[in-house]
């Protein structure tokens, strides 16, 4: 007979505030990503880079249970880029990335990190 034991599984998102892909039609002040177990953000756990290239990031990621949130520059019309990376309760890393656009949809520029340079 077997003995049931917990299932460890990494974190995966279920959502994001504004949504993947979305069209706004101004700026939000900040980002939202919903996952389906309790995170720690890895690093600045999430990097959010303007069309123009620049980090629209302000600060790292702030945790609470499984919503990890971002204040936000985007001041700047266009697609932004998104990139996130969480430690699971599982002590997993997960990670992924996403886009949305304010005003008009336009191409995506090269990830930046916090400090301005390209990717990490």
């Amino acid at each position: 007979m077997l003995t049931p034991t917990s299932v460890l599984a990494h974190a995966v998102l279920v959502s994001s505030t504004p949504a993947d892909g979305a069209l706004l039609p101004g700026p939000p002040d900040h980002l939202t990503l919903a996952f389906n177990q309790p995170v720690q953000p890895a690093g600045a756990g999430i990097l959010v880079t303007a069309p123009s290239g620049r980090p629209a990031s302000r600060g790292g990621a702030r945790a609470s249970g499984s919503l990890l949130t971002v204040s936000l520059d985007a001041r700047d019309q266009g697609t932004y880029s998104v990139r996130w990376q969480v430690i699971a309760q599982d002590t997993h890393p997960s990670w992924g990335q996403l886009t949305f656009s304010v005003a008009h949809r336009s191409l995506v520029a090269s990830a930046a990190t916090p400090g301005g340079e390209g990717p990490g």
